[in-house]
């Protein structure tokens, strides 16, 4: 599942949206792309491996439609998606990490969703 920039609204650098389509269409469109501070690329760190865009955690938060406070305790305690510890003070998460994170938390009926949101996720 690889993220989609939409060019009517801009170049996935400076502004714009960013979307996320799956296989019944798209699943989540309004996570506006970072703002460039200088030049085409500032401020954007990617994955060597994927050449995948890495996410701020603010960003990751808002492409999972919840609080960074959220995320980051997730962070601490465990039970939220992977993300990548690449100083003291530098968190970033790829796209895929998170989509597969959330695909982790399906549930086909409560008490399953409840044993979930109990148990810390790999």
């Amino acid at each position: 599942m690889t993220p989609a920039f939409h060019p009517a609204y801009g170049d996935g650098l400076s502004h714009g949206v960013w979307s996320i389509p799956s296989a019944g269409g798209l699943i989540y469109s309004g996570v506006p792309a970072p703002a460039a501070t200088s030049g085409p690329s500032a401020g954007l760190l990617i994955d060597p491996v994927t050449g995948q865009r890495l996410l701020s955690t603010r960003e990751a938060a808002a492409a999972l439609g919840m609080s960074h406070r959220t995320l980051e305790g997730l962070r601490r305690r465990g039970g939220g998606p992977i993300f990548k510890a690449l100083g003291r003070n530098l968190v970033r998460y790829k796209l895929d990490d998170l989509m597969a994170w959330v695909e982790s938390r399906s549930a086909p009926h409560t008490a399953k969703a409840r044993a979930l949101l109990d148990r810390p996720s790999l």
